[in-house]
């Protein structure tokens, strides 16, 4: 009992450095959200770009931000493209929307609706209602796969239900190409989904 003790008191204190980086980058991460909404973006730049080069997400995510629309620093979809990826590819579930959009549209990157699908899938499967009603059009359009309207009403029906008005909107047209058969399908499959735990 002594020795598991020891070990677990061993590993809080191995922990606590850890931990107390982890929470600075948390606060000046929120300082730099908070700047930004107030359009001070020097100071969001200043609190952003030390945690974004050190790998964390959120930050990571607010310079792509930055880059897409100009703020602070000069408007470069390219640059905004690299840092959305990188906070996309840690779990950043914005990041993978705004990603995707991006490949949607071929801003900032070659336009390729089949990534655009795979960033749009991590986002909603982590319940981001945009990337839900965006995955739900292209299944419906069969763009980067083939159409599917079972999915496409699961997936619109999921961003509705969170009140995405795109997707109440949108959501009468999908079924106006379905039987009833295909409709219940896609409410039994909305009613089963669960999402993944988001890491941001």
């Amino acid at each position: 009992m002594k020795k598991i003790t020891l070990i677990i008191l061993a590993a809080l204190i191995l922990v606590q450095p850890a931990w107390g980086a982890y929470k600075k980058w948390v606060i000046a991460n929120s300082e730099g959200y908070a700047a930004y909404k107030k359009a001070d973006y020097a100071t969001a730049l200043k609190k952003w770009k030390p945690l974004a080069k050190k790998g964390y997400a959120p930050a990571q995510y607010g310079l792509g931000l930055m880059h897409a629309r100009g703020g602070g620093v000069p408007k470069d979809s390219k640059k905004a493209a690299y840092w959305y990826y990188k906070a996309a590819m840690k779990g950043h579930d914005l990041a993978q929307n705004s990603l995707a959009n991006m490949y949607r549209k071929g801003d900032g990157v070659q336009k390729d609706y089949r990534v655009a699908v795979i960033f749009y899938r991590r986002a909603a499967d982590q319940g981001n209602a945009n990337a839900q009603f965006q995955l739900g059009i292209l299944c419906f359009d069969g763009e980067g796969m083939p159409k599917d309207y079972i999915k496409a009403y699961m997936w619109i029906s999921l961003a509705a239900a969170q009140g995405n008005k795109n997707a109440i909107k949108n959501r009468d047209i999908v079924a106006s190409k379905m039987t009833p058969q295909q409709i219940a399908e896609a409410r039994r499959l909305a009613m089963e989904w669960k999402p993944t735990r988001k890491r941001y």
